[in-house]
């Protein structure tokens, strides 16, 4: 359901008011609220103090330490009582929503599948049948299935991260384009970049860090246009579809993951439109991460923010290295110049990352070979 919102806000929204009306006379007694909203409240007193919040921001999935306990905290109120009701929000009551009952599902075995349980859930709670539309929290239901098909016990991943490649580059009016990349961590920033010149037709642009940057917890990367004036122009505000295609290749004593991230379509989230790049043609982008593997397998996930355009962001997504395939490789031979794709070794059927602390000690060591 949508926010249980007051005073003037609840007239388009669900008022609280009405809200309580409704849940008193149909399931009195045998209903618990979950607010999924990071930057509200309310009084929970009007709803007999039976409120559980499981916060996170509007147009991003949850981390995955949330899911669980949400899944766990309403299946153990549902079972107590067969009357029981989960009333769950966020301020629309559709995209964190249908994300966190989306799992839910999973979790109580309504579903088998994410592709299923995302569907139902369409077709319940929207007349497009559209629900759950952002690329990134469908993938974070995706990854859930994936926990509760192959039980999995999920554990964090740290990583460093080295270097960046973003291919093609996005067209921009006025030819050359001022790029600059900042990390951070959570919300303290952890690096910033100086600005790259990129002139006009460049195909792609490459940045390798000077060092290595360790990352742990929720990370974002920023690519901005710096612009030679500083004026504010609003961009077109997008979020892309994409397909991940990574693999871990092994560089001596080495380990590093190679991750490749494929962009493909979007919509813009005020309009609905379909977006394509400036100068025509359908949106394309693919955006390379090296990864090395830091430590003695520290466990955390990872977010990926990327900004285009002058001062605007364009699109986000996030993913989670725990759910990485991993695949590990030779140094390719050369067949008349061309490599000999017949040297790597197949891909396990799951990341080395979800194996018990047993069997990541038979692991080798892993050691860095800095440039």
């Amino acid at each position: 359901m949508g926010f249980p919102a007051e005073k003037l806000e609840g007239v388009y929204r669900n008022h609280i008011d009405d809200v309580v009306k409704f849940l008193e006379a149909k399931h009195k007694g045998h209903y618990k609220i979950y607010n999924l909203c990071s930057e509200r409240s309310y009084d929970v007193s009007k709803f007999q103090q039976r409120v559980a919040t499981y916060p996170f921001d509007d147009h991003n999935p949850p981390k995955m330490e949330l899911i669980s306990p949400f899944c766990r905290d309403v299946h153990a109120w549902l079972s107590e009582d067969k009357k029981n009701v989960a009333a769950v929000h966020c301020k629309a009551g559709k995209g964190r929503t249908g994300v966190m009952v989306c799992c839910y599902m999973l979790h109580s075995k309504e579903f088998l599948i994410a592709s299923e349980a995302l569907n139902y859930y369409g077709q319940m709670r929207t007349h497009d049948r559209k629900g759950v539309t952002i690329p990134s929290q469908r993938r974070y239901v995706e990854y859930y299935s994936t926990l509760v098909q192959e039980q999995l016990e999920y554990h964090p991943v740290s990583l460093i991260i080295q270097e960046i490649h973003l291919e093609p580059l996005p067209t921009f009016n006025g030819g050359q384009v001022s790029l600059q990349l900042v990390i951070s961590e959570a919300s303290k920033r952890v690096f910033s970049s100086g600005v790259y010149e990129i002139k006009k037709g460049s195909p792609n642009f490459q940045i390798r860090l000077d060092q290595y940057i360790p990352i742990q917890g929720d990370i974002k990367i920023e690519f901005f246009n710096k612009p030679k004036m500083m004026i504010r122009k609003a961009c077109q505000k997008s979020y892309i579809n994409f397909q991940m295609t990574p693999r871990v290749f092994l560089a001596g004593i080495s380990w590093a993951l190679y991750l490749r991230i494929l962009l493909t379509g979007g919509w813009d989230r005020d309009t609905g439109e379909n977006w394509q790049a400036q100068g025509g043609g359908a949106m394309g982008r693919r955006l390379d991460l090296v990864w090395w593997m830091w430590g003695n397998w520290v466990w955390m996930a990872k977010r990926v923010e990327i900004v285009l355009g002058s001062w605007e962001k364009m699109f986000h997504f996030w993913f989670n290295t725990f759910f990485v395939r991993e695949e590990a490789t030779t140094v390719p031979e050369q067949v008349n110049g061309i490599e000999n794709a017949d040297t790597s070794i197949p891909p396990p059927e799951r990341s080395t990352r979800a194996m018990s602390y047993d069997e990541q000690s038979r692991l080798p060591s892993i050691h860095f070979k800095h440039p």
